[in-house]
């Protein structure tokens, strides 16, 4: 599972890229609201969400790439 500074960073992430509030993201997720939370995105990009956030193996492989790595290494920096 990510650390909840992994999961802030996605969380961040996400939000910017939908154009939504980080704890707007965080409260129809916890609430199960999925679809809600993925309305606003690409629908390709949507189900590769879905799919990665529903399989914990894929989270932690995307977590631990480099790309992520490097991405919250600069995030964490600000």
């Amino acid at each position: 599972m990510p650390a909840n500074n992994e999961k802030q960073v996605l969380l961040n992430l996400l939000a910017q890229r939908l154009g939504k509030k980080p704890e707007e993201l965080q409260q129809q997720a916890q609430n199960g609201n999925l679809q809600n939370l993925l309305s606003g995105m690409n629908p390709n990009d949507a189900a590769k969400l879905q799919q990665v956030l529903s399989d914990q193996q894929a989270v932690q492989k995307l977590m631990s790439s480099p790309q992520a790595q490097a991405l919250l290494k600069k995030l964490q920096n600000k």
